[in-house]
């Protein structure tokens, strides 16, 4: 075809060239694709670990189950179980206010609902209505103390075996900004109060409360200081 021997001698380098290249771009891929292969297996093994792993939170959640279930229920939270076990949980809100408002008369008159009601939490809801407000058209002061006194109430009274009963000890409320609309208080109880509760023929706890607004203010900081004794002790201590 007239090409010269110079030619066909330049093309066969330039081939061999072109094919070392080839097989040595080959080579990079074939090693790329087992270094990410041996990464996404490292990858695997270490999300297996640690799904086999609990975390903390589980952790803790599964010793506080331990810790309540080392302790009887008493007669108010058994009545609590039993009304969880047969209402739909829609329901729920309607009895822990209906059972808590019959215990508790006042309760029922101010309308106070109870949405969560458990061994270390509770929380209430109380509406701003035209019976329960102050003259400037807020919720009155004593009927926010009583939201708080009662959240704190029924949490202790949830705990408190049933040789015992709880009493309000000191109720301490700082009013610190004006309230809007409806609140909801929530209280709770720590792990060791929990345990003190159960274990202490008597003594006294004070339990956390939050008070929210509407507006997601805290129109009042309260202190709410519950004791328990024992109830063939305080009958004495009645006929004395």
């Amino acid at each position: 075809f007239g090409f010269s021997a110079d030619y066909w001698q330049h093309h066969h380098k330039v081939s061999d060239k072109n094919t070392h290249c080839d097989r040595y771009r080959r080579q990079n891929i074939y090693h790329t694709i087992q270094l990410f292969q041996k990464i996404l297996s490292n990858i695997n093994s270490c999300r297996e670990r640690h799904n086999q792993r609990p975390t903390k939170n589980i952790r803790f959640q599964e010793r506080k189950k331990e810790t309540m279930s080392r302790y009887k229920l008493n007669k108010m939270a058994s009545i609590v179980q039993k009304m969880e076990n047969y209402l739909p949980k829609t329901f729920h809100p309607l009895g822990y206010s209906l059972l808590f408002n019959n215990m508790v008369k006042l309760a029922g008159t101010a309308g106070i609902k109870v949405n969560n009601m458990s061994r270390q939490e509770v929380e209430v809801y109380l509406k701003n209505r035209k019976s329960i407000q102050n003259h400037i058209g807020g919720l009155h002061a004593c009927s926010m103390a009583l939201a708080a006194e009662s959240a704190t109430g029924i949490v202790v009274g949830m705990n408190v075996p049933d040789t015992h009963i709880p009493l309000i000890k000191s109720m301490n409320v700082d009013f610190v900004k004006r309230c809007q609309g409806d609140i909801r208080v929530k209280a709770s109880l720590s792990d060791e109060d929990f345990v003190r509760i159960h274990e202490e023929d008597r003594g006294d706890v004070t339990v956390q409360v939050h008070v929210e607004d509407e507006s997601g203010n805290e129109p009042i900081k309260a202190e709410m200081i519950w004791a328990w004794v024992n109830k063939n002790r305080a009958r004495q201590k009645k006929d004395n």
